[in-house]
């Protein structure tokens, strides 16, 4: 409750100073809009760049790669575990150039497939997956090794003991990293689009074209919110799925 007091003064704090600086005290400066002025870029962005339309697009993207990505790392549970504590020495290798090859998959995918929804989601999708895959492989080694010893004190199944105790301490970790998982997915689906020119990223190539630095200041404080309260949305549920820890 305290945290959030704090971060509404400090919003409260600011939005004071901007409306006090640019509106009576600072001659206008391009890049920042006069508060003024700031209900017809709102109108401008919608009416005219379409916002609505390009983030309800990005929003279904993100949330089916974050849906799907879930999905299948529950139903391949054991699976993956098994590969991550068997393979992990092998597969850490690929780490330092996944980044490199997912952004040149979109890349390819954007120019081949333009404005496709489908080549955006299934490359979306790829990212935010193997994105948990990888975090989930780096932090294994924090794995309790107790709870693996007692499990195989009371004779449990490897598989069991892969699917429920293995994989289950796996998920606290990609729990603590959801807000840099979600920001990565962001960015990585802003970087596509822009590629492909559809979506938000059509809208951030006709703001540079119209050299709209009115539309573009508001456009970024939107999507900052927008991604702000998703993410808070996404932590809540989260931290009451996945509630214990590897201590």
């Amino acid at each position: 409750m305290g945290t959030n007091n704090l971060s509404a003064k400090i919003t409260l704090a600011a939005l004071f100073v901007y409306v006090v600086l640019f509106e009576f005290i600072l001659p206008p400066i391009k890049i920042v809009p006069v508060p003024s002025e700031l209900p017809n870029v709102l109108t401008s962005l919608f009416a005219d760049y379409h916002l609505l339309f390009a983030f309800g697009s990005s929003l279904l993207a993100v949330l089916s790669a974050i849906l799907f990505s879930a999905f299948l790392l529950f139903l391949f549970s054991k699976n993956i575990a098994q590969i991550i504590d068997k393979y992990k020495t092998s597969i850490k290798a690929l780490n330092g150039i996944r980044y490199l090859t997912l952004v040149s998959v979109a890349a390819l995918f954007a120019l081949w497939f333009g404005d496709s929804l489908y080549a955006e989601l299934i490359a979306v999708f790829l990212f935010f997956f193997s994105d948990m895959f990888f975090t989930a492989l780096d932090k294994s080694a924090g794995i309790n090794s107790a709870y693996i010893d007692a499990a195989l004190g009371l004779k449990i199944s490897e598989d069991k003991i892969y699917k429920e105790v293995y994989f289950k301490s796996l998920l606290p970790f990609i729990r603590d990293k959801l807000t840099s998982l979600h920001l990565s997915l962001w960015a990585f689906l802003l970087i596509y689009e822009i590629f492909a020119g559809e979506n938000l990223g059509a809208i951030f190539k006709m703001i540079a074209i119209y050299s709209d630095y009115s539309a573009l200041f508001l456009f970024v404080i939107i999507l900052a919110l927008m991604i702000f309260i998703l993410n808070y949305l996404l932590q809540t549920l989260i931290d009451k799925t996945i509630f214990w820890n590897n201590r």
